[in-house]
């Protein structure tokens, strides 16, 4: 298999995968039987949080999911991930798809407080606005992404929901992160702490697709 973009080459290599990186021109051109992984790094420009009060932001934000009770009792707070599909080339026969993101962090008990980080499938468009909260969804709850804290990357398969873009013709693939409750109001912060395409905090564990496909 041949990948397009970042990850373990080491384990690439044993797989007998190609990769090359979202964004950047691909190298030589495989067997076309050969696997390829391209590897799409969210869109940094487009990420961000929006809150049950309406604030939205998005360039220069602290990326998190969860309550923000300390602030205001009962202020909810969602994560949204936006991810470029142009670099799927169109005749692509797409094999899997996972959406990976990594735990940085957390203020209170997140999970014992919230639940399971699950996710939605979503189509803000463009960009957010406070609608996004809870609006615009395609599907809501297509997995539980985590559900207690790990200083590590989680993953959730997201075939569907990208075929599902590619098939209505969107350029990107939205997801939204946020917990079934939007607080448990004890006065206090529970979230999870997560980074963006913008590397807010700096750890460049950066949120990643990873598409498996080959050429017809």
């Amino acid at each position: 298999m041949r990948r397009d973009g970042a990850g373990p080459i080491a384990m690439l290599a044993v797989l007998g995968i190609l990769m090359t990186v979202g964004g950047c021109g691909a190298g030589a051109s495989p067997a076309q039987d050969t696997p390829i992984l391209l590897v799409i790094k969210s869109e940094g420009a487009r990420d961000g949080f929006v809150r049950s009060d309406g604030f939205v932001r998005v360039v220069g934000n602290g990326p998190a999911v969860g309550d923000l009770d300390a602030a205001r009792r009962g202020l909810g707070l969602r994560m949204f991930y936006s991810f470029s599909l142009r670099e799927i080339p169109a005749d692509a026969v797409i094999l899997s798809v996972t959406l990976r993101v990594f735990q940085e962090g957390r203020l209170g008990r997140p999970f014992a407080s919230l639940g399971e980080l699950r996710v939605d499938h979503v189509n803000p468009g463009d960009s957010l606005d406070p609608a996004d909260y809870a609006g615009n969804t395609l599907e809501a709850n297509i997995g539980s992404l985590f559900r207690e804290f790990v200083l590590s990357y989680a993953s959730l398969s997201v075939d569907a929901s990208v075929g599902r873009d590619r098939h209505e013709g969107r350029v990107r693939s939205w997801f939204r992160l946020g917990f079934p409750r939007d607080s448990n109001l004890d006065g206090g912060n529970d979230a999870l702490l997560l980074n963006d395409g913008e590397n807010s905090r700096r750890s460049h564990k950066l949120p990643l697709l990873e598409v498996i496909y080959r050429r017809p």
